[in-house]
């Protein structure tokens, strides 16, 4: 159990939202299930406001993947958000995720923390690197 509390805490400090973690027998055998809903609306019915759900075998895939998935997640918002345009140069030319502060400096993917931005001014955000 205490397991899973650290790997909830874990999830809500990279993304923000609000995470629970399970274990469950299924047909499949035994897995994980974890959902995440947003901090404001911690869920009665979880079901009608999960952003994330998923399961797996395995706790370490199923971290991974919920992880994959918010970060779809928030750049389909960020692309409806800056109409498809770069966060700093506003063209219209394919996007990449950046974090505002870098993951080497503590990761951080919650929404607040990231834009989407065209290759150059990415290029240039590292240094060129």
């Amino acid at each position: 159990m205490r397991e899973f509390t650290e790997t909830a805490a874990r999830l809500e400090r990279v993304t923000g939202l609000y995470v629970s973690v399970e274990r469950q027998d299924r047909e499949e055998g035994w897995g994980y299930f974890i959902y995440g809903c947003p901090h404001e609306a911690p869920p009665q019915e979880p079901q009608e406001s999960w952003v994330i759900s998923l399961w797996s075998d395995s706790l370490l895939r199923a971290q991974a993947d919920f992880i994959t998935h918010n970060l779809k997640r928030i750049r389909l918002d960020l692309m409806q958000e800056q109409n498809g345009r770069c966060g700093i140069c506003q063209r219209a030319v394919p996007l990449q995720l950046h974090h505002k502060v870098f993951r080497s400096q503590g990761r951080d993917d919650r929404k607040s923390n990231l834009h989407l931005i065209c290759f150059p001014c990415h290029n240039g955000s590292h240094g060129g690197r």
